[in-house]
């Protein structure tokens, strides 16, 4: 078996295996979760959601769900919030019609010094271009929101101060200049734990950012800081089953994976397995 489908394989497991854990654990009334997603198309990778699962997955969330915009959502009103990193080609191809056709609000983070091409070190670059500048344009218009996720998608926590001010403050004047508007949400580039830092968070506020994202797992609490929300990642092995137990609760103990040991383990079975 391919490595990948070992991966694939041993996530899909863990997930069922904390659903049924997580069935007691659930915390579903005035809730409020936004969900992460990277690209939906045809890519390999292990964060791309086919076009036929996302609509699939928006339609059950429209039928049950109140889907929110981010910046409700920012605020705590109970919900469902969509938001897309990097700001791929096939958010506007694949995701944006069937928001539409759904009246769905949604947040895609941009990596502003890559637009019209992939990210460094893509490894499948022919399917992961980024938007161009009217690309974006056009999503904006659709009423998509739009945010800054650095100049180049780069780990925060591994620049010095000076770099990662440059990284913040620009792709936010890039976005407004391109725009035509204020750009008020930020993302983490890969957003756990260890991805960013008190001083990334502080640049982050100085920039002028209203509230900022993580990658880290989790639903929205009002203790939580506006620095650091929690978001709920959507991947390859989500069937419908797992995407639903991740909107309505019943996985919330994925958060599990944030903690300094799942962090470890984490990253131990991506070396392991590449």
């Amino acid at each position: 078996m391919p490595r990948s489908a070992l991966k694939d394989a041993a996530k899909i497991s863990l997930k069922q295996a904390l659903r049924i854990a997580g069935a007691a654990y659930t915390s579903k009334a005035n809730s409020t979760r936004i969900l992460t997603y990277h690209s939906i198309g045809r890519r390999a990778h292990e964060m791309n959601v086919t076009p036929e699962n996302f609509r699939a997955q928006m339609h059950w969330l429209d039928a049950r769900h109140s889907v929110i915009s981010l910046e409700a959502a920012a605020a705590g009103k109970p919900g469902i919030a969509v938001t897309f990193d990097d700001g791929y080609e096939d958010n506007l191809r694949n995701a944006a019609p069937v928001l539409a056709g759904l009246g769905l609000p949604a947040t895609v983070f941009m990596v502003a010094g890559r637009a019209g091409a992939p990210l460094d070190g893509d490894p499948e670059p022919e399917t992961g271009v980024l938007m161009t500048w009217d690309e974006v344009r056009e999503m904006a218009s659709m009423g998509i929101g739009i945010g800054a996720h650095t100049m180049t998608h780069a780990r925060l926590a591994r620049l010095d101060p000076a770099q990662q001010r440059t990284e913040i403050t620009d792709s936010k004047k890039l976005l407004e200049d391109r725009l035509g508007r204020p750009v008020s949400a930020f993302a983490y580039p890969y957003g756990s734990a260890r991805d960013y830092t008190a001083a990334t968070m502080d640049l982050v506020r100085e920039a002028g950012f209203a509230f900022a994202v993580s990658n880290r797992y989790g639903r929205w609490q009002p203790q939580d800081s506006p620095w650091q929300i929690r978001r709920m990642w959507i991947d390859a092995t989500d069937s419908l089953s797992l995407f639903q137990g991740k909107v309505d609760g019943t996985l919330d103990l994925l958060w599990l994976q944030d903690s300094a040991p799942g962090i470890a383990l984490r990253r131990g079975l991506n070396r392991l397995l590449r």
